[in-house]
């Protein structure tokens, strides 16, 4: 699992979770390619094209301002990652409880978001608070766009869910339909009006129908009929659609608010813990029951409950502490001694709980940028700027400790300012470790290069250039041993020597400029002789010919002398060569298809010859004769395959046609005048009357199909070509009866018995 701290990309550092599931969380990040906080959900092992890959490229299809715009899609080795605005003001969930007025602005932009993708054919699927994040400015954008589905996509029966906002269609597995975004808006507005979602209290999520509690603040009545409404077990009485209920909203924001409080329905969970929970999941797989329902939790717990335990843990911490120091003691306090003074204004717990929490998350952020520039060794490049920030975030802690949390706010937000510069001499003092590092390469000098690379490495950990370097300076010693050898060797005139040196050199380090150039001097006038013979062998290879072993020659060559134009020349006289044997090699097989009556493969052949040489005018002209006769031949083929097909006039006559094609054909072969013979067979067998028999009882109105009315007989004799015929018998006051038959050629059919015996 991901942790604060973790480094993704070479550019994002985790910060904080806010949310998310275990196998796809959402975690605050910082972007240190702009200093600014983003949101990335992660995702491990999802397929390409898959999971949040899928979701992203579906997100960037929607335009819209109340829908979460990713920013971007990466991966990092097996892992996802979809770059998001960072919801600076958390999600609705932070307005439960609070009066409608806080948050109807927020709802009327939930609702227009969901009517766009409604008209979109679109299904968000997973509606309730914590998928609903809210910027600086407190506008609300949909997210988690996991259930986006299509308009009657059908669902799997262990597809995952919300408990508290899925529909009972939904929960069902019925194809996804914008009615199910309608019921999650009605348990949306039911939670934020109550505190808690309809049916929590119960752990009733499976219950058929389902109703919001009495708000804990004064709401207009038809707000909470319209949460009832969408909450409706039936499609067909929720709002028709997402329009429907913007329209209700916007009633409802002109009305004037009501005074009278109606007292609230509160079933806190059974512990504090399970109130507290940051996030109720989806569920997938069979629905629990109603035990395992209340230890879900959700995103802030029940609101009323949550502010009573609040504020009994914020007694325990502050009041009671306090109370000990100032309280005198009983027995030393004297009986009416002085007047009575006035008792203090009791302290906002929960306002004070909410300054802690903001606290908190500052100063887990400016404490995470902090430590990371402190790994990043930045006492080295900027001493008194990272101790001045280290005593500043230890002031925090001392306010922090005197619940001085405001103040600790201030500081903390001034100390981010503060960062930003110094974060941003990390890329300068990397830099310049480099450009160190570099500098003693050249020189020589081993021992300082692999200090500079090593500070450029704890500026940087994993820096593909500061590793690079380490690894060249210790090789640099011997690299520089081999270098000196090889000058030696070189002023004594033993190129081959030297070259030999200087290639030692390189395989300890690719990039030592001076062994470079060394190697590529010694190795030249030995270049040009291997050049020279790989060329000699190439000629005499394609003169011969003998393809496979010039074009080794000439790869031989390349590696010597990339670019050469003489290698250019060698390979158009081997691609010349090359043509024309397949030119030749083609037409020769197109003869030879051709005497074999096998035309297609003749077809095919000259198409070769074609491709090799457009120009062949004697090529194009017996790819057509070719062609027609491939044409002949599939269709007599086809005659012979399936003869009965010639029991039908219209194949019968187009068959009479390809067999004249066939016979006027000169000098044919002995596969076409096989065909022919075997055509005008099927064809003269096709066109002979068979002698069929009827009988009836003298009773019955026989009739042929194709043929005609017989009338009633006993028997009846028929010439009926070859073919598929139907009779019918007819006789008044009994079921009708039909048969059908088959004539096929050279043999009479039996007497077929045609007679009406089932009275009606």
């Amino acid at each position: 699992m991901p942790e604060s701290g973790l480094e993704i990309a070479n550019r994002f550092v985790l910060t904080r979770r806010v949310g998310g599931s275990d196998d796809v969380p959402v975690w605050q990040a910082r972007d240190r390619g702009n200093n600014s906080s983003v949101a990335l959900k992660l995702q491990r092992g999802a397929a390409s094209g898959a999971g949040l890959e899928a979701e992203f490229r579906a997100l960037r299809a929607l335009e819209h301002p109340g829908l979460v715009k990713p920013r971007e899609f990466l991966r990092d080795g097996e892992l996802s990652c979809m770059v998001m605005d960072y919801a600076a003001a958390g999600d609705l969930g932070n307005l439960r409880g609070r009066t409608y007025r806080e948050f109807l602005p927020q709802l009327r932009q939930v609702a227009q978001a969901l009517g766009y993708l409604h008209q979109r054919g679109l299904v968000h699927g997973d509606l309730k608070p914590g998928n609903v994040l809210l910027d600086a400015a407190g506008v609300a954008r949909l997210a988690d766009f996991a259930n986006l589905q299509a308009v009657d996509a059908g669902r799997s029966a262990d597809a995952a869910f919300s408990p508290y906002s899925a529909s009972p269609q939904q929960r069902a597995a019925h194809p996804a339909h914008p009615s199910d975004d309608i019921f999650g808006f009605g348990a949306l507005l039911s939670e934020l009006l109550c505190g808690q979602p309809p049916g929590y209290a119960r752990g009733a999520a499976d219950t058929a129908q389902l109703s919001a509690p009495l708000p804990v603040q004064p709401a207009p009545q038809r707000l909470v009929e319209l949460a009832n409404r969408c909450l409706r077990s039936l499609p067909a009485e929720r709002p028709v659609s997402m329009q429907e209920v913007s329209a209700e909203l916007d009633a409802v924001a002109t009305m004037e608010a009501p005074t009278a409080r109606a007292a609230p329905i509160l079933t806190p969970p059974a512990t504090a813990a399970e109130a507290l929970k940051p996030n109720w999941q989806r569920t997938a797989g069979p629905v629990p029951d109603p035990v395992q329902l209340r230890r879900q939790g959700f995103r802030s717990g029940v609101a009323v409950a949550a502010t009573a335990i609040l504020g009994l843990v914020a007694v325990a911490l502050f009041v009671v502490p306090a109370s000990r120091k100032a309280a005198p003691s009983v027995a030393a306090a004297p009986a009416a001694a002085t007047p009575a003074t006035p008792p203090e204004t009791a302290p906002d717990l929960e306002a004070l709980a909410r300054e802690k929490s903001v606290a908190d998350a500052l100063r887990a952020d400016v404490g995470a940028r902090l430590a990371a520039l402190q790994a990043a060794d930045a006492a080295s490049w900027a001493a008194a700027e990272t101790a001045a920030a280290a005593a500043s975030l230890a002031a925090v802690d001392e306010l922090m400790q005197k619940r001085a949390y405001a103040a600790a706010q201030a500081q903390l937000k001034t100390l981010a300012q503060a960062l930003a510069p110094l974060e941003a001499q990390r890329v300068p003092a990397l830099q310049s470790a480099l450009q160190r590092g570099l500098s003693a390469l050249e020189q020589g000098d081993a021992k300082l290069a692999a200090g500079a690379f090593a500070e450029a490495l704890r500026i940087n950990p994993g820096n593909a250039a500061a590793e690079r370097g380490a690894r060249r300076a210790t090789t640099l010693d011997a690299v520089y041993a081999q270098i000196a050898a090889a000058r030696v060797l070189e002023q004594q005139g033993q190129a081959t020597a030297a070259a030999a040196a200087y290639r030692r050199a390189l395989a300890l380090d690719p990039e030592a400029i001076e062994a470079q150039r060394g190697a590529a001097r010694t190795g030249g006038q030995l270049q040009a002789d291997q050049f020279g013979r790989a060329m000699a062998r190439a000629y005499a290879a394609i003169s011969a010919p003998r393809d496979v072993e010039a074009r080794a020659a000439l790869e031989e060559a390349r590696r010597l002398k990339p670019g050469d134009p003489e290698i250019a020349r060698a390979l158009a006289q081997l691609a010349a060569a090359d043509a024309a044997a397949q030119l030749a090699t083609a037409l020769a097989q197109a003869h030879a298809a051709e005497s074999a009556e096998r035309w297609q493969e003749a077809v095919t052949q000259y198409q070769r010859a074609l491709v090799v040489d457009a120009t062949l005018v004697d090529a194009r002209r017996a790819l057509g004769l070719a062609a027609g006769r491939a044409r002949l031949d599939a269709e007599l083929e086809q005659l012979i395959a399936h003869p009965e097909r010639a029991f039908s006039d219209a194949v019968y006559a187009a068959g009479r046609n390809t067999l004249q094609q066939a016979q006027a054909v000169p000098a044919p072969g002995p596969a076409l005048s096989a065909q022919i013979n075997r055509v005008s067979t099927l064809l003269e067998q096709a066109a002979t009357p068979v002698n069929v028999t009827l009988r009836s009882d003298n009773l019955t109105t026989v009739t042929v199909y194709r043929v005609g009315q017989l009338g009633s007989f006993t028997q009846r004799a028929l010439q009926l070509k070859p073919g598929r015929y139907v009779v019918v018998g007819s006789r008044a006051g009994y079921r009708d009866v039909r048969r059908e038959f088959s004539v096929s050629p050279g043999a009479a059919e039996p007497a077929l018995l045609i007679q009406c015996v089932e009275p009606i």
